[in-house]
Protein backbone atom coordinates (compact mmCIF):
# COMPACT_ATOMS: atom_id res chain seq x y z
CA UNK A 1 0.00 0.00 0.00
CA UNK A 2 2.20 2.88 -0.94
CA UNK A 3 0.70 6.24 -0.48
CA UNK A 4 -1.30 5.35 2.36
CA UNK A 5 -0.76 6.42 6.07
CA UNK A 6 -2.21 6.15 9.45
CA UNK A 7 -4.00 9.39 10.78
CA UNK A 8 -3.60 8.90 14.58
CA UNK A 9 -5.33 12.12 14.75
CA UNK A 10 -8.99 10.94 13.47
CA UNK A 11 -11.26 8.79 15.22
CA UNK A 12 -14.56 7.24 13.95
CA UNK A 13 -17.09 4.62 15.29
CA UNK A 14 -18.84 3.75 12.15
CA UNK A 15 -20.78 0.63 13.79
CA UNK A 16 -22.15 3.62 16.24
CA UNK A 17 -23.38 5.84 13.35
CA UNK A 18 -20.14 8.04 14.74
CA UNK A 19 -18.65 10.12 11.86
CA UNK A 20 -15.01 10.48 11.91
CA UNK A 21 -13.66 13.52 14.20
CA UNK A 22 -10.05 14.50 14.89
CA UNK A 23 -8.57 14.95 18.07
CA UNK A 24 -5.75 17.44 19.04
CA UNK A 25 -2.66 15.73 20.96
CA UNK A 26 -2.46 19.12 23.26
CA UNK A 27 -5.36 19.23 25.98
CA UNK A 28 -4.66 22.89 27.02
CA UNK A 29 -1.40 25.53 26.94
CA UNK A 30 -0.13 26.36 30.39
CA UNK A 31 2.25 29.14 31.31
CA UNK A 32 3.14 29.22 27.48
CA UNK A 33 4.06 25.16 27.70
CA UNK A 34 1.73 22.19 26.19
CA UNK A 35 -0.09 19.80 27.93
CA UNK A 36 -0.44 16.28 26.20
CA UNK A 37 -3.57 13.98 27.17
CA UNK A 38 -1.41 11.24 27.92
CA UNK A 39 0.31 13.51 30.97
CA UNK A 40 -3.48 14.36 32.04
CA UNK A 41 -4.01 10.58 32.11
CA UNK A 42 -0.94 9.42 33.88
CA UNK A 43 -1.45 12.02 36.56
CA UNK A 44 -5.04 10.73 36.92
CA UNK A 45 -3.95 7.18 37.40
CA UNK A 46 -1.65 8.08 39.61
CA UNK A 47 -3.60 9.82 41.42
CA UNK A 48 -5.89 7.50 41.89
CA UNK A 49 -3.86 4.56 42.39
CA UNK A 50 -2.07 6.78 45.73
CA UNK A 51 -5.70 6.71 46.89
CA UNK A 52 -6.41 3.12 46.95
CA UNK A 53 -3.65 2.42 48.36
CA UNK A 54 -3.67 4.83 51.15
CA UNK A 55 -7.06 3.80 51.67
CA UNK A 56 -6.89 0.25 51.58
CA UNK A 57 -3.76 0.54 53.68
CA UNK A 58 -5.08 2.68 56.70
CA UNK A 59 -7.86 0.30 57.16
CA UNK A 60 -5.16 -2.30 57.51
CA UNK A 61 -3.55 -0.22 60.22
CA UNK A 62 -0.08 1.25 58.08
CA UNK A 63 0.97 4.49 59.50
CA UNK A 64 -0.04 7.27 57.36
CA UNK A 65 3.62 8.73 57.30
CA UNK A 66 4.93 5.53 55.81
CA UNK A 67 2.36 5.00 53.21
CA UNK A 68 3.39 8.99 51.86
CA UNK A 69 7.25 8.41 51.82
CA UNK A 70 6.53 5.15 49.52
CA UNK A 71 4.25 7.52 47.20
CA UNK A 72 7.39 9.96 46.95
CA UNK A 73 9.95 7.68 46.27
CA UNK A 74 7.76 5.18 43.94
CA UNK A 75 6.51 8.35 41.98
CA UNK A 76 10.32 9.97 41.47
CA UNK A 77 11.78 6.65 40.99
CA UNK A 78 9.41 5.55 38.70
CA UNK A 79 9.25 8.92 36.13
Amino acid sequence: MQGAFLDINKISFPGLGIDEFSVNEIAFSLFGRDVAWYGIIVTIAIAVVCTRVYVGATKLGYKVDDILDYFIYSILFGI
